[in-house]
């Protein structure tokens, strides 16, 4: 017959496993996910290990082997409780940008662990290792900017490493974008399309293992860097995948664009459509708070190339201009251009940049 002692071990041991999953998924999706599956394991959890903390009074306190300090098990576990029983996103110790909060948790978890499987005779040491904190956050915030393969690439210096290389840099723009939400049929409509062309162009920067800084609202920015590409990727094929890139987006937006226009009221002089603009240099990447920041003055000039261009068009600047050549076979025309402070200069319009049918269908084979 099972005693009171083992039963209440076994329950505490299952709904620490169960809590331990469930916590996982949570802070992963950022508080998105499984949340009232995570609070219910938290209210049965600290119920659990209350009945293990009366049984047993040598454990109110648990010791922290990795942090060389005691943290408050009554206190914790109060925290805990009035999370599942609210709104707020963390519990109050735990604060997601911040280390001291996840360290607690994960201490918790692991010695919990240790101290409810010692009972039944399995006996290991701590799980916890701070690195584990910093490579889930790590991943989290990257999985937005990279595909799945390049972000399994992601390694211990990668980030530092990006800005030492020459980056491609691509911004691209909804040409007229202010009209075509005010007259589009409806509200949900433009929503509806809008939110599908982003996701085209999410899908083909990721295909191609390029790095999707962020949306501006009707527009993006991304990264073509070696660094995040497979070993033994040359130059050349960096410029290639920049270049197929460019002109698969220009090619499904005239599409998309053509598509969408029969639901729009008033087309206003010179239409609506995507344009693209690119420049090369070095970039400053930074993920060290937690957060993806860039900077550099080819992110200026893409943006200064973009604003240049009409509709279909993809507009580099000189030196990306030989680049290019040098790589592809492609030629540009030149347009005189200014910049919103008045500053003159040459910018070059790629010649036939939209892929015709048979090259789509080609690659997509």
């Amino acid at each position: 017959m099972i005693s009171e002692h083992t039963e209440r071990y076994g329950a505490a041991l299952i709904h620490l496993l169960e809590f331990e999953a469930n916590w996982a998924r949570y802070e992963l999706s950022d508080g998105g996910l499984v949340r009232d599956f995570t609070q219910r394991n938290a209210k049965l959890l600290c119920q659990s290990m209350r009945e293990i903390a009366l049984l047993d009074p040598k454990y109110p306190l648990l010791l922290s082997r990795n942090a060389g300090r005691l943290f408050d098990l009554e206190e914790l576990l109060v925290q805990l409780e009035d999370w599942a029983d609210g709104d707020q996103r963390w519990p109050e110790f735990y604060d997601a940008r911040v280390g001291e909060g996840a360290y607690t948790m994960y201490e918790f978890l692991a010695e919990a662990s240790v101290l409810l499987k010692n009972e039944f005779g399995v006996v290991h040491a701590s799980r916890f290792d701070p690195n584990q904190i910093h490579y889930r956050r790590r991943r989290l915030l990257w999985s937005r900017h990279l595909g799945r393969e390049a972000l399994d690439r992601l390694g211990e210096g990668t980030v530092s490493r990006m800005s030492r290389q020459e980056s491609i840099v691509v911004a691209g723009d909804i040409r007229k974008s202010q009209e075509l939400m005010l007259y589009t049929a409806n509200p949900k409509a433009f929503r509806e399309r809008l939110s599908s062309f982003f996701h085209m162009i999410r899908q083909e920067i990721f295909r191609l293992d390029g790095v999707l800084d962020r949306f501006t609202g009707d527009g993006f920015i991304g990264y073509f860097n070696l660094e995040v590409f497979p070993d033994g990727t040359t130059r050349e094929e960096l410029f290639r995948r920049a270049m197929t890139f460019s002109r698969r987006v220009l090619t499904h937006a005239k599409r998309h664009f053509d598509d969408w226009l029969p639901d729009v009221r008033k087309v206003p002089v010179g239409g609506f459509g995507f344009t693209i603009g690119a420049d090369c240099g070095r970039v400053s990447f930074d993920d060290s708070q937690n957060d993806f920041l860039c900077i550099g003055e080819p992110i200026v000039w893409a943006t200064r190339m973009c604003d240049a261009g009409a509709p279909g068009e993809l507009v580099v600047n000189n030196r990306l201009r030989y680049l290019f050549k040098e790589f592809t076979e492609t030629q540009f025309s030149t347009r005189d251009c200014r910049t919103k402070n008045g500053e003159s200069f040459i910018g070059y319009l790629l010649e036939n940049p939209i892929l015709s049918e048979a090259a789509v269908a080609s690659e997509e084979d």
